[in-house]
């Protein structure tokens, strides 16, 4: 018989593991019954971590809560665009150059030392180095010689207002009357206009009448289309300029302040001049880095046996760098 004293023990021992199974038991219990905390909200969770937020969920829930903030979760990665700042020194060093070698990657080799010299970081160099690029392989195209289109106008351009087809000015005759080369440019424009209804229309040219300086090109042209059946509410007037370049420079200002949804640039000019005029405008855009550009052109044959060299042409591109500086 088991003696009272080992009894004693047993009970005790029973009783201890009876105890801590109802202490285990409670334990669970007590674990279940606590209420659950809150998530914490992935808006939250974005502003604590500084690391970039790659997951579509994660994102997508934060934005859901951004109108609580006071201020907006910041990327780490800016989309700032940088744009290009090259010197008007650099400018006219790269026009000498190309004067010289015809060749936009000789060209741009060339002056690469100013080029890196002159852009405060990578990004400011590669936007520099784009801008010289864009600038330079334009000017090469633009002196090949299937380049000028004459006789058929291109069908792929754009159908709206955003298109805006601008028609270079010609020298009046000394009592201010329209000679015959700048119809023959009007008349090649009235095409382009007719199979474009919705584009605007540039007229550009200043008062170049020796003996009726307050005759302008462009108000003398404007009037023509008037009366051949344009729309003078598609009819933009520059009447300032007295050269290629300042047609490109103020054509673009009047763009810029008034026409905020034209975005490309038709050029319509006499054949020996399209080279020249198209390299002008679309260089000026790239130089005050606007968002035109020249896409395409169309020329007339006013039956002149004018051409412009390089040489000619590079005169006119640095007379450019006076609004360039200014």
């Amino acid at each position: 018989m088991i003696s009272d004293k080992r009894k004693t023990i047993y009970l005790i021992i029973l009783l201890s593991v009876c105890i801590v199974i109802l202490l285990i038991l409670m334990m669970n219990m007590g674990v279940d019954q606590t209420p659950h905390a809150e998530p914490v909200a992935q808006d939250e969770v974005i502003m604590q971590d500084d690391s970039p937020v790659t997951d579509s969920n994660v994102v997508e829930g934060s934005n859901q809560g951004l109108e609580t903030l006071d201020e907006p979760i910041a990327s780490e990665e800016s989309d700032e665009v940088v744009l290009q700042h090259i010197p008007g020194d650099v400018w006219k060093a790269a026009f000498d150059t190309y004067e010289k070698e015809h060749n936009a990657a000789e060209t741009i080799e060339a002056v690469m030392p100013q080029i890196t010299a002159n852009s405060e970081n990578e990004a400011e160099l590669n936007a520099n180095l784009s801008a010289m690029e864009s600038f330079f392989s334009y000017w090469d195209n633009a002196n090949e010689k299937d380049f000028v289109n004459m006789g058929e106008l291109t069908d792929d351009l754009p159908d709206d207002n955003s298109l805006c087809i601008v028609i270079l000015g010609f020298s009046l005759s000394p009592s201010g009357e329209v000679k015959d080369e700048l119809l023959c440019r009007l008349d090649a424009g009235i095409e382009a206009a007719e199979k474009y209804p919705n584009a605007y229309i540039l007229v550009t040219g200043g008062g170049t009448a020796l003996m009726a300086p307050s005759v302008k090109e462009a108000d003398k042209m404007a009037e023509y289309l008037i009366e051949k059946g344009i729309d003078p509410s598609r009819i933009i007037v520059e009447n300032e300029s007295l050269s290629t370049s300042e047609n490109a420079v103020y054509s673009e200002r009047i763009i810029r302040n008034n026409y905020p949804k034209i975005r490309d640039i038709f050029i319509v000019t006499s054949d020996y001049h399209v080279p020249m005029a198209c390299s002008i405008f679309n260089g000026w855009f790239i130089m005050m880095n606007s968002d035109l550009k020249v896409i395409s052109n169309y020329a007339c044959d006013p039956g002149s046996l004018v051409t412009f060299k390089i040489k000619d042409q590079v005169y006119w591109m640095k007379e450019l760098l006076y609004f360039y500086t200014a």
